[in-house]
């Protein structure tokens, strides 16, 4: 299992964020009408210890060998920021 900091390394793996924040932009257009845990299975494909979605920010909750890691997307002007944090 991978450590929090780890985790929070992943922030800077282009090819891993590039997927999830085509997920994010997906949300942004379709918030209205899906549910955000059905992406929780989408999330899980590349992290497999992903084990809960959150709307603010968007992003995933994962289990780490030594605690949990929030990692969230958020629009800020016409980019989109990612953000890592330990719970």
């Amino acid at each position: 299992m991978v450590t929090v900091k780890d985790a929070m390394n992943d922030v800077e793996d282009r090819k891993l964020m590039k997927g999830l924040i085509g997920l994010y932009e997906r949300w942004l257009d379709e918030k209205e009408y899906e549910d955000i845990d059905d992406y929780l299975d989408v999330v899980k494909q590349s992290r497999p210890n992903a084990f809960k979605m959150n709307k603010r920010p968007f992003g995933y909750d994962q289990k780490c060998g030594d605690g949990v890691v929030r990692i969230g997307f958020r629009l800020k002007g016409n980019r989109i920021e990612v953000s890592s944090e330990k719970l």
